[in-house]
């Protein structure tokens, strides 16, 4: 009957472990730079920040990013001024902060497919000073093929044209699950070895 059990709990182990693999999360990385073709609209003062609302996803694209988001294809950006930032996070709630990606005309690429597949959800952003910002969220990939990633991204005005770098951030899930299920193993041994009866060259007599 135990064995049965342990059997059981096995079992449950292996099917919530493949679930898991199967919500991947995404991975990786990817640089973003105001599209030289377009009208540049970006600027920044010491505690607030305005973005360019088409942005040119560059070549350095890693991970997840490499195999999905075409390089040179376009992100759009939240434009809406954010203002009260300062050098300790402040908190956010600003959906579709980054969409990406569509085709762009100049270089002749395609987009994700569908079009705009990814979206950074903003939670808090940072003013680290000098044009330097840092920035938290969630990245969406709205097929649900990968499960919402923890994101951070960098932003930098050099030169009154800015760039910056997206990337993904996913939870250990996976790596949780499979030491709780190791654990669990462990105790299940255990358990049974205390319940088994004892030998009698195990007596001492």
């Amino acid at each position: 009957m135990k064995t049965f059990i342990t059997g059981l709990v096995l079992a449950g182990f292996v099917v919530a472990f493949a679930g898991a693999a199967n919500a991947q999360m995404m991975t990786g990385s990817m640089g973003v730079a105001a599209d030289p073709f377009v009208t540049f609209t970006g600027s920044w003062t010491a505690s607030s920040l305005t973005m360019s609302a088409i942005n040119l996803i560059t070549t350095s694209e890693q991970g997840t990013f490499l195999a999905l988001v075409p390089s040179h294809s376009d992100l759009t950006a939240y434009t809406t001024t954010i203002t009260g930032l300062s050098t300790s996070p402040t908190a956010e709630n600003i959906p579709d902060f980054f969409v990406f990606s569509t085709p762009d005309v100049t270089f002749a690429t395609s987009g994700t497919t569908p079009n705009n597949r990814f979206e950074f959800n903003l939670a808090t952003i940072t003013d680290v000073g000098g044009g330097v910002f840092t920035g938290t969220g969630t990245l969406v990939d709205t097929t649900a093929a990968y499960a919402n990633t923890p994101g951070i991204f960098t932003l930098s005005f050099p030169d009154d044209v800015y760039s910056f770098t997206i990337a993904a951030v996913p939870e250990p899930s996976s790596l949780c699950l499979l030491i709780g299920g190791l654990g669990l193993l462990v105790w299940t041994n255990h358990a049974r070895r205390r319940n088994l009866p004892i030998k009698p060259s195990q007596r001492g007599y």
